[in-house]
């Protein structure tokens, strides 16, 4: 990673402990300034992608269960 200027907001993310630039980081929904998240997309990518792997099943019986709940609004957005 390069360096980054002095002017250049930083956070250190939890899990990968590298020190990255916010735009490196989620927002918060719930917050009430939405600052960064603790975990960089990286890492945050990274434990959703194995979680889904990990349970595929329990992800597409969700996604199923909600498009029969919503198929109109889905159908018509594509």
């Amino acid at each position: 990673m390069t360096a980054l200027d002095d002017s250049t907001p930083t956070r250190t993310c939890t899990k990968c402990k590298e020190c990255k630039p916010v735009e490196s980081f989620y927002r918060k929904s719930t917050a009430r300034g939405g600052g960064p998240t603790a975990v960089c997309k990286v890492c945050c990518l990274a434990v959703m992608s194995a979680a889904y792997f990990a349970d595929k099943k329990k992800f597409q019986d969700r996604n199923r269960a909600a498009h029969a709940k919503n198929r109109e609004a889905m159908n018509a957005r594509s």
